[in-house]
C-alpha cells in the first residue's frame, strides 16, 4: 500500500525540502547536436551506439543512423552534458565520434 503513494510522498518531499523530485526536468532548452560517428556497420552497432549516447548525462534522445554514419543528440549542457565523456564511452566501444 505504501508504493501506491510513493509519488505523491515525492512530490511533497520535494516541495517541502527541496529534493527529491519526483518529475523530469523541462526539456525546452535541449539543443540540437549532429555528430560523425565511424564505426559503425549494422544495425547492431547502431543500438550500441544509441545507448551508449542516450546513458549519457543531459542527453534527451539520440537519434543514430549507421547508413549515414551520423548520431543526431538532442541534449540540455545545463544537465552536465560532455561530448568528450561520450566519445570516449564510445571508443571504448570500437567506435569514433567526431567532435
Amino acid at each position: 500500500v505504501s508504493l501506491m503513494f510513493m509519488p505523491e510522498a515525492l512530490r511533497w518531499s520535494a516541495a517541502n525540502r527541496g529534493f527529491l523530485s519526483a518529475e523530469a526536468p523541462p526539456v525546452d532548452r535541449a539543443e540540437r547536436m549532429v555528430f560523425k560517428v565511424d564505426g559503425m556497420g549494422c544495425e547492431a552497432c547502431e543500438q550500441a551506439v544509441r545507448g551508449a549516447i542516450e546513458r549519457s548525462s543531459g542527453v534527451v534522445r539520440a537519434d543514430v543512423n549507421y547508413e549515414k554514419g551520423e548520431a543526431i543528440v538532442h541534449a540540455v549542457v545545463d544537465w552536465g552534458f560532455d561530448p568528450t565523456a561520450i566519445a570516449a564511452a564510445l571508443e571504448r566501444d570500437g567506435f569514433e565520434l567526431d567532435l
